[in-house]
């Protein structure tokens, strides 16, 4: 999937960037630069009743496979202008199935849904250049929200955070929102990227496919962690993270629609026996929240 991003390991504590009289003015500045950043147009344009993007997939969501020509047409009228001189890869898998990667000469590149013509992924220039940071991450989720609603995109029901990402070249505030059932993330997010130094939305996904419904785990949390040490075979590990979800992971395809513990594990190591100098060893474990099997799906 295009993206300028790695997946959410940590949620990192905010401060208040801002002073108070930014307020009311920056919010408003916000929500009309997205409207310029990525659809190309004045304040005024893709205004009504309809979403903007939303009639060309809706045309087309009956064709399956569709075409390379109206994977393009999605495209452009998501982002209000044509693009320039774009090229349509063949489809490529996703967990949600199968999308065209179109992307334009020095521009942006897009993901549509080979099944449905939706535009599940956008990254656009530019990206963020600065280390400044000069949004809040209240700022940077009022945002990205309105992008999504200009788009007609829907988030109600979903958990909202926001992070600061820092690249060391570059920063950006990566907003989630993210559906939780039975205490399990299920295949239902939202991400936007916004440039804390402009303000400037420039990237988004879309990944929401169904799901079948979500069994009460078996397994605690602290069983599954258990199982993820011993699996590992690390001795006195540092538990990174643990979380409950449904595996969309294309690491696992056999545990597809499975619910399963996400467990992430380190460990300092020396380089040599008796050496002082060490490394951190991480390894990355699913074990299903039913039966407890436990698999090794990441090591470094």
């Amino acid at each position: 999937m295009a993206g300028y991003r790695g997946r959410i390991d940590s949620r990192s504590a905010w401060r208040a960037a801002s002073a108070s009289a930014v307020g009311a003015v920056v919010l408003l500045a916000l929500i009309i630069t997205v409207g310029l950043t990525l659809r190309g147009s004045s304040p005024g344009a893709g205004s009504g009743s309809q979403a903007p993007g939303s009639s060309t997939a809706s045309r087309i969501a009956a064709a399956s496979p569709i075409a390379k020509a109206q994977a393009l047409a999605a495209a452009e009228e998501f982002i209000g202008r044509p693009l320039v001189s774009p090229t349509v890869d063949d489809p490529t898998d996703w967990f949600g199935g199968r999308c065209y990667e179109i992307r334009e000469s020095g521009g942006a590149s897009f993901s549509v849904d080979v099944s449905t013509g939706r535009v599940i992924s956008l990254m656009a220039l530019p990206f963020p250049e600065t280390t400044a940071v000069n949004f809040t991450p209240r700022q940077a989720q009022a945002a990205a929200a309105a992008f999504l609603t200009a788009h007609g995109i829907p988030f109600d029901g979903l958990t909202a955070t926001v992070e600061l990402r820092d690249h060391g070249c570059c920063k950006e505030y990566e907003v989630t929102w993210q559906r939780y059932v039975n205490g399990a993330s299920v295949p239902d997010t939202r991400r936007v990227g916004v440039d804390p130094a402009t303000g400037n939305v420039f990237s988004f996904g879309d990944y929401r496919v169904s799901y079948a419904p979500v069994p009460t785990p078996a397994i605690t949390r602290e069983d599954a962690i258990a199982r993820a040490i011993k699996k590992s075979g690390l001795s006195s590990p540092k538990i990174e993270a643990v979380s409950l979800t449904i595996n969309e992971s294309p690491i696992l395809p056999a545990w597809k629609g499975r619910l399963v513990w996400s467990v992430q594990l380190s460990q300092d190591v020396p380089i040599n026996p008796g050496s002082s100098v060490s490394y951190s060893s991480a390894y990355w474990i699913s074990v299903d929240a039913i039966t407890g099997e436990a698999v090794i799906t990441g090591q470094g």
